[in-house]
């Protein structure tokens, strides 16, 4: 397992150093701990650390916290936590900011998965926090149809209008695959507003070799 990482900058003539990571880790060999040192005063000082929790077998909340100089003490800086079905897909995780004025974790971003029966993503979800409301508001969604066998073949994106509450269409990609599963072409397309209908925007194209390496 990783237990240490350095980051260096290079300053005119030598390298220097700026960051290094300390890795810790649980029974199960995952990541518990990772510890953020800076380097200061010709030595290395704690400034962050993020500890991990995990169910059996899915990290299920991450806490960030800051060193608090004047304090010599952690402080409670962020934290998200996630929630998985029966699968170990992940159902939706929320991010939220600590208030120091509160003392409490505070709503900031939330992000949801939704799967059909076969287990395959329909849609992906990104909200915030409304103060005003005290509830959830969209920020943008992606909607995703697939094919028998699960490959995606369009996505569309769309996004929440505040003043109206309603979900606006932006962009429509249509994804086309070959005889043996890779994609050929990414059509993009963008929603006419005025009009109300999709027009073209963009499309990437792929070909392959006899391996089926991609080679344009």
């Amino acid at each position: 397992n990783l237990i240490e990482s350095k980051t260096q900058l290079w300053l005119t003539v030598d390298w220097n150093s700026d960051f290094n990571n300390i890795y810790s880790y649980n029974q199960d060999g995952k990541v518990s701990e990772d510890l953020t040192q800076r380097w200061v005063d010709e030595k290395w000082n704690d400034y962050r650390k993020i500890n991990y929790s995990y169910d059996n077998k899915n990290l299920t909340e991450d806490i960030t916290a800051s060193l608090v100089d004047s304090l010599n003490d952690w402080a409670n800086y962020r934290k998200n936590v996630y929630n998985y079905n029966v699968n170990n897909q992940r159902l939706d995780s929320t991010y939220f900011t600590w208030s120091n004025t509160s003392a409490e974790w505070l709503n900031s971003r939330k992000a949801t998965w939704t799967y059909d029966q076969s287990g395959f993503l329909t849609e992906f979800l990104s909200q915030k926090w409304s103060v005003d409301s005290t509830d959830w508001i969209g920020v943008f969604k992606r909607t995703i149809v697939n094919d028998e066998a699960g490959k995606p073949i369009e996505t569309t994106l769309s996004n929440y209008v505040d003043s109206t509450t309603e979900w606006i269409d932006s962009i429509k990609t249509t994804i086309t695959y070959n005889n043996d599963n890779k994609v050929t072409n990414e059509l993009n397309e963008k929603w006419n507003t005025l009009n109300y209908w999709w027009r073209n925007s963009s499309q990437i194209n792929y070909s392959y070799d006899s391996q089926g390496n991609l080679i344009e």
